[in-house]
Parts: structure tokens; sequence; C-alpha cells
């Protein structure tokens, strides 16, 4: 079906935002960094003891106890990180609407606006947790796979090896975690100022999935999504899909405009303005 060609009044877009992405991504470098060194540290502890016949018992207890110690380290650095994310993001999408109109201005958070940062909270709350569980068990797996062989040399090969693991998925989470947390705000927020339809808009380069290009420019409801997100069959709003770079920009319908809806079973159905 071909994509709709229309002058859709919208506001601008609210694209995800480097500089919180960036600080984002630094403390998690740093959360993951401090646990792959303790874990070398414990490592080349252990190198020193001599191994007995029940080796992997020790190192079972031994990384479980280390896992116990980074669990209870990391609870309190992700709630400040979680709560610094919910926080900034709030202020930039609020900053960035008001900029467009100062009739924008947020006094209140709606009860769905709050619902929206309770939710960027809990989610980045549960991934930073995750991450020494992740990490140490990656090792443990690692060992406890070779328990004969704890040569230094290898040690350290290992440990860059993992931390070059560990920071690309920092990376993946920080760039992932910031784009959803910017686009489910601005959802709310949107949607706190009556706006009910929204435009989707890719980042109209070669990165985006033969899915979303397809998606380009059509309009959807923000309570009732419909746009297939990918291949199997999910339907959802922009940035819901892993990685996804897709912004929302709300529609503005003029006195003589009204939504029709139009039938698609293979990218979902979607809307066209007509005159009244």
């Amino acid at each position: 079906m071909p994509k709709p060609k229309q002058n859709i009044k919208t506001l601008k877009p609210i694209k995800s935002p480097r500089a919180i992405e960036r600080d984002f991504l630094k403390r998690l470098k740093r959360l993951s960094t401090d646990i792959n060194k303790s874990v070398l540290y414990w490592a080349n502890a252990r190198a020193n003891k001599a191994i007995d016949k029940n080796i992997s018992t020790q190192l079972t207890f031994e990384f479980n106890a280390l896992l116990k110690e980074w669990e209870q380290k990391t609870k309190d650095i992700s709630k400040i990180l979680a709560k610094k994310m919910a926080r900034q993001v709030k202020n930039y999408v609020d900053s960035n609407l008001k900029a467009q109109d100062k009739a924008f201005h947020f006094k209140t958070l709606s009860k769905m606006s709050q619902n929206a940062l309770n939710a960027i909270y809990n989610r980045n709350l549960a991934l930073i947790e995750s991450i020494p569980q992740e990490i140490i068990n990656r090792y443990r797996n690692a060992f406890l796979n070779s328990v004969n062989n704890f040569d230094r040399e290898q040690m350290l090969k290992l440990a860059r090896q993992y931390q070059g693991i560990s920071n690309r998925r920092a990376k993946m989470i920080a760039r992932d975690q910031t784009q959803k947390a910017v686009s489910d705000f601005t959802q709310a927020r949107s949607r706190q100022l009556g706006f009910t339809h929204y435009k989707w808009v890719t980042s109209h380069d070669e990165r985006v999935s033969e899915q979303h290009k397809h998606l380009d420019g059509r309009i959807y409801a923000y309570d009732n999504p419909t746009a297939i997100i990918d291949s199997y069959g999910n339907v959802g709003n922009p940035s819901q899909r892993v990685n996804c770079r897709c912004v929302c920009v709300s529609v503005i319908l003029e006195h003589n405009q009204e939504l029709k809806l139009i039938k698609d079973g293979k990218y979902g159905d979607y809307y066209v303005i007509k005159e009244k």
C-alpha cells in the first residue's frame, strides 16, 4: 500500500538527547568496570591458593559471595542513576515542549505522566541491578569450565574480553533506554496536553529498518497502537522496539479536518486526514 502523501501539521519532533545518553553511559561503564576489576582482583588472589578436589564447590561459594556483595553495592547506585535519568528526561521533554509554545507549561504531573516517569525509573532500576549478575556469571561459567587453569595471562586476556562485552552492553542500554524514556514521556506529556494522534517519523537514514520505513509519515492513535513494529507482528509506538530511533510528533488538526482510518494488514492500520 503506498505511503500517504499529505501536508500534516504537527509539533516539532523531540529527539533523543546525546548529553543524557553520554552521562548514563559513563556511569554504567564505571559500574561495570569496577565489577570487572573486582573479579580480576579476586581471581589473582585465588591463583595463589592451592587447588583441591572440592574446587568447583569452593568456586561456586566464592562467586556467590562476590555476587551478593555487588548486588548490595549496586542497589544504592541503581536508585540514584534511575532517578537521575527520569528527572533529566522530564526536564528535557518539558523544556522542548515549552520552547515550541509557551502555553505548553506544566505545573503538575498528570497520572499518565507520573506513570510514565515511574516506568522509566523502574525499567532502568531493573536493568542496572542486573549488571552484577550478568558480569559475574560470565566469569563464573568461564572459571568453572576450566577449574584447573588459573594462569594469570589467561585471566588478564579474559578480563579484557569481558570488559569489552560489558562496555558494548552498557552502550546499547544507554542508547536504547534514553530513546525509550524520551519517547515514552513525550507521549505522556502530549496526551496531557490533549493530543490524541501522532505522526510516525523515522531517522531517515540507512539504518532505518524496512519495516519502519513503511511506517514513516503515517498517523496513529496514542492510546491504541496499531503499527506493526517488527517481523513477529508485534504492534506498538516509536522506540518500543530495541534500538528504535523513531519518534512520534503530535498531529494538530484544523477545525475543518478529521481522521479517517485506513486498514492495512501488512504494516498496521493507520489514519489519514480528510476534509469534513
